[in-house]
């Protein structure tokens, strides 16, 4: 649009925001997508950083259900403004998917929810078979991740229309809400959540005005935790321990990034669209599966 508003000669087709777009497959779309991804990614995982340490804390206290549904509230809010945003676009301004990141993140988004997740599988585990139980959600994730696109790439060729997608996503969260919240049963004892209460409350606490605390609050301090002073640890163990944590954050983010960018070179490179970008992605994380378990 802004192209045509300069040069008189040059015409476009109208994009029609429930299908594929091939006139959108240029550099400078391509650009401007990716640095609305980097924006979102950024906001969700910045405020899910702050918020998570905050959010286990509170399921020590107050279960591990009420919270691990708290994750996943945050996802779906943001589903539903992209939804209004793709069906409406005249009265919901893309930039409304911003705010979508913002909830995620405050909501822990996933970092908050895979460590409850995990937290839950340690309550219900002997020490022994922790590992274990890990690894089974590890393959699950991963399962999901290599089935998800193909139902997405089906539904997408069945429907005509990208929204679709969103709209089976949202169920999916409606249902894993109602399955934490009225399915599966607490964990944590009440025993252990009135003990962390108590603990909490004895706390040295301040009579500052809220804004001041929120002010001198400091959001690195979980961090701590990564660098033991106490009683048992040891200059090798802080190094092992920021050293997997600088692994892990690599990892982590380099797998985060990569997506991006491999959804908008192949629609750049090779005129993908939904249905081929959501098959690729489902054949390279079946591959990931099968050399997990095989390998």
């Amino acid at each position: 649009a802004e192209r045509s508003s300069t040069d008189p000669n040059f015409s476009f087709v109208p994009v029609l925001l429930s299908g594929d777009n091939p006139q959108c497959r240029v550099a400078e779309i391509s650009a401007l997508s990716s640095k609305f991804m980097l924006y979102l990614t950024l906001i969700s995982g910045l405020l899910g950083a702050v918020s998570s340490p905050k959010i286990g804390t509170l399921s020590d206290r107050y279960g591990r259900t009420p919270l691990l549904a708290l994750t996943s509230v945050g996802s779906l809010i943001a589903e539903v403004i992209t939804i209004f945003a793709a069906k409406y676009p005249d009265n919901v301004h893309y930039t409304w998917l911003l705010a979508g990141a913002v909830t995620d993140g405050i909501c822990g988004s996933f970092t908050a929810g895979w460590a409850m997740s995990h937290s839950y599988a340690a309550d219900t585990t002997q020490p022994a078979k922790r590992a274990v139980a890990f690894g089974y959600i590890q393959g699950c994730l991963f399962v999901g991740i290599a089935i998800g696109p193909l139902i997405a790439a089906y539904v997408v060729e069945a429907t005509g229309s990208i929204v679709s997608v969103f709209y089976l996503v949202l169920l999916v969260h409606v249902c894993f809400l109602c399955y934490v919240l009225f399915v599966i049963p607490e964990s944590l004892s009440r025993k252990r959540q009135l003990a962390a209460r108590e603990k909490f409350k004895l706390e040295p606490k301040d009579n500052r005005q809220i804004f001041t605390r929120i002010k001198s609050a400091n959001f690195f301090e979980p961090l701590k935790i990564l660098y033991p002073t106490g009683e048992g640890s040891s200059p090798q163990l802080r190094m092992n321990l920021l050293l997997l944590s600088a692994v892990s954050t690599i990892l982590f983010g380099s797998a985060m990034a990569s997506m991006s960018v491999l959804l908008l070179y192949s629609e750049y490179q090779y005129d993908w669209g939904s249905k081929e970008k959501n098959l690729f992605f489902s054949v390279a994380n079946t591959s990931r599966v099968s050399a997990l378990v095989i390998i």
